[in-house]
């Protein structure tokens, strides 16, 4: 492919309207869980990786094995029997698990069934054109859409149009803006008792259109790369991300000192201004898991520098802050400034690392520290070279964490990136069209993978962009939003959505990083941040400093009794996280998730659930002292009043200032850490009808490895009610010497009460009187 194609393959304007397509049925092969329908020009093939997931293909001509992202894992084995037949109708029937695929011989259109519903089906054949397709399927009605990674607007994407493309967006983000800075090609359509998960595993420019040009149909295109896409069944999506998971990769657990409250400034350029900022959480008996350097802490804004007059002894810095608690967290920028005195542009010089044309000349663009070359993380050992570059910069200078910045890759050029017709990785070359989603996945799988092997330890890594798959190895955070009321609102679906997404490590900058916060806005966003999964405060360098005590008493107070909340949930939300590792469980998730049949539940994008049984309700508009709620079905209690509340309804929720409205599901409970050494807290709350439940504790040493070979503790708590007595039973899977805790204070709550009684680890079940309140 010369330049001139590569160019106009990756522009949105040149994807395929009507184009050729599949012909000339010429009959089907049965091979290795996979069904081949031979056309006289290409094939469409259908593989039963599971006895609910589908994978299909299609092409002109050969199938490209080398155009595949290598993001998808092997399926596991044994794949489940198949069976096919051509009706009378001549329609190919193919069967293999829970699910069948009926084929139409004569346009090679299919539909999918799972136990006999409706699953998925093609609304028109596909067209091929320039190298790209367009494919079509039916949107049934009653049906939502919900996922596509980090995108803008409502929760429900049915309607809309969206684009993969990582892009550095510093314009003000709204509802429409689009795309951002990570490209995740997968949605659920939710009808009623049935959910499909599509996945489209090309890396190239695609477009989702979601039923905004027709109501009835999404149309999917791509100007390059395979045809490769995933159907995966289930009956909600707490069936379907598991299955996603197991094509795309697992979250890895993070360190738990990475889940608590980070601080961060663009930028604290001074050793003084960063033990400043230490001392005031100390000085406040406030947790601060990390601090972040941005740029300015570079020499000239070189990668693995320091600026030695503001930064003279960073190991000591680092000793000093984790002395009390605090990490250091720096930024890690791809763009190397293409300076022969510059160590690490002359290695990569040296060793040809760097992102060359087809002639090889290197690409040459504009970022922060003027020209740079930027490494192609696409080649095996570019990444070795770059982890062992990390690891070094690490170890010599004290660092803990890993902030990956400017990597979709951002240049500071007309298209605000990279030159599509860059190559990158070894024989054959293949373009930057294909690799530019990829490029920061690639650069955070170098980093995670040398980090745990040289320290044996569970990376932080934190970055802006990324691909499927980037759950792995880093967590997100939504990029340049704004200090504004719509920015803080507009976050609630955008992570919703990511953590539908198996993105569940995410979250926006508390307070907004450009524009000048107010200390109510501030106050607001921190109720809401500290249930974020990845909870920071950050803003920019010529915005109005927002430390929680940069603005009055009555901010500084409201903000800490929103992390002082997050830190007595942490068992609560480690446990989420452990979760989320496992079966990709959401750790913030939308109302949807546990109501899926509930209207009403279908479309609330600023409410939330977190944890097991809690229920935030954000307040988003200046000045408001009330909002409106709905209560699913069932007995909840108000956190604050422990007042029982009917669901089903709508609510009017007193919000003020200094609290956010809070609820708990009854039959649910909270594990909490009260300060008290070596024992948590375990509440259950209650009404009359609760009968059963349980809940999970989780714990490990929080940082090394060796969770992984067992040394771990999964508590189940289960309870039953039997009369007015109480039977709490704990069943431990893993290690009980990992348990986080020797003794738990039980209470009960609610519509019926019990005293505080203490549980130790001695006792696999214990018996609790209740009172009605």
């Amino acid at each position: 492919m010369n330049s001139s194609e590569l160019l106009s393959s990756s522009r949105n304007d040149s994807l395929p309207r009507i184009g050729r397509r599949l012909k000339g049925w010429q009959g089907y092969d049965i091979g290795d869980g996979t069904v081949t329908c031979r056309g006289e020009n290409g094939a469409l093939s259908f593989t039963f990786i599971s006895e609910t997931g589908l994978r299909v293909r299609s092409w002109l001509g050969d199938y490209r094995k080398d155009r595949e992202t290598g993001i998808v894992q092997a399926p596991q084995r044994p794949l489940p029997r198949i069976e096919a037949r051509q009706t009378p109708e001549e329609t190919l029937e193919i069967r293999g698990g829970r699910l069948t695929v009926l084929v139409n011989p004569r346009d090679f259109t299919a539909e999918v069934l799972l136990d006999g519903r409706f699953l998925s089906g093609d609304g028109a054949p596909v067209e091929w054109s320039r190298g790209g397709f367009t494919l079509t399927h039916r949107l049934e009605a009653g049906e939502n859409v919900y996922g596509m990674g980090e995108k803008t607007g409502f929760l429900d994407k049915r309607g809309k149009s969206y684009e993969m493309w990582n892009s550095d967006v510093y314009s003000a983000h709204t509802a429409t803006t689009d795309p951002l800075y990570v490209s995740v090609p997968f949605f659920t359509r939710l009808g009623r008792g049935i959910a499909c998960g599509f996945y489209l595993d090309n890396s190239w420019r695609t477009r989702f259109d979601l039923g905004e040009r027709d109501p009835s149909l999404a149309r999917i295109s791509a100007p390059g790369g395979n045809l490769d896409y995933y159907l995966l069944g289930g009956r909600d999506l707490r069936e379907v991300l598991p299955q996603y998971g197991a094509l795309t990769g697992f979250p890895t657990l993070p360190p738990r000192w990475a889940l608590s409250h980070h601080q961060s400034r663009y930028s604290y350029k001074t050793e003084a201004e960063v033990r400043e900022v230490a001392r005031g959480f100390a000085e406040r008996n406030l947790p601060c898991a990390s601090i972040h350097l941005d740029i300015h802490y570079m020499d000239g804004n070189r990668t693995f520098t320091w600026d030695e007059d503001a930064f003279p002894d960073p190991k000591a810095l680092s000793r000093e802050l984790q002395a009390s608690g605090i990490r250091l967290t720096t930024i890690v920028d791809p763009a190397i400034k293409a300076d022969p005195e510059y160590e690490t542009y002359r290695e990569m010089i040296a060793e040809d690392y760097e992102c060359r044309y087809a002639d090889g000349k290197p690409y040459v663009g504009d970022v922060w520290p003027g020209k740079c070359v930027f490494p192609d993380f696409v080649r095996p050992d570019v990444r070795q070279w770059w982890g062992r570059k990390v690891v070094d910069f690490m170890d010599r200078h004290g660092v803990d964490g890993i902030w990956h910045d400017m990597n979709e890759p951002a240049v500071f050029n007309e298209e605000s990136t990279m030159d599509v017709t860059v190559c990158h990785g070894e024989e054959p070359l293949d373009s930057h069209a294909r690799y530019h989603n990829l490029y920061g996945y690639y650069e955070c799988m170098a980093t995670f993978e040398a980090v745990r092997a040289a320290r044996g330890t569970r990376p932080f890594i934190l970055s802006r962009a990324g691909f499927a798959g980037i759950q792995r190895y880093a967590a997100l955070w939504t990029g340049d939003n704004r200090s504004m009321w719509e920015h803080l609102e507009l976050s609630m679906p955008m992570l919703l959505n990511m953590g539908m997404s198996a993105l569940p490590f995410a979250g926006a900058d508390i307070g907004g990083f450009s524009y000048n916060s107010s200390p109510e806005l501030l106050i607001r966003w921190y109720q809401l941040g500290m249930f974020y999964p990845f909870a920071r405060n950050h803003c920019a360098e010529h915005a109005r400093r927002q430390e929680l005590w940069a603005f009055d008493g009555a901010t500084e107070a409201a903000a800490s009794e929103a992390i002082r909340l997050r830190e007595r949930l942490m068992p609560d939300l480690y446990a989420s996280f452990y979760l989320a590792c496992r079966d990709l469980q959401p750790v913030m998730r939308p109302l949807l998730w546990d109501y899926p049949e509930s209207p009403e539940c279908r479309h609330i994008h600023d409410q939330f659930l977190f944890a097991q049984g809690l229920m935030g309700a954000p307040v988003l508009r200046p000045g408001q002292r009330i909002r409106q709620v709905y209560l699913p079905g069932g007995i909840w209690f108000d956190w604050h009043t422990g007042k029982p509340l009917e669901g089903g309804r709508w609510i009017l929720a007193e919000a003020p200032l200094e609290r956010m409205p809070l609820f708990i599901r009854s039959g649910t409970a909270t594990v909490t850490n009260e300060g008290i050494p070596d024992e948590l807290r375990l509440t259950l709350y209650l009404d009359e009808q609760a009968a059963q439940g349980r809940t999970l504790v989780y714990g490990d040493d929080g940082e090394s490895l060796e969770h992984e070979d067992g040394a771990f503790c999964e508590d189940s708590l289960e309870w039953t009610r039997e009369g007015d007595v109480l039977r709490l039973r704990r069943t431990a899977r893993g290690d009980p010497a990992c348990r986080s805790y020797r003794k738990l204070s039980v209470e009960v709550k609610g519509i019926l009460s019990s005293a505080i009684s203490g549980w130790t680890c001695e006792k696999d079940e214990i018996l609790l009187p209740l009172v009605k309140t």
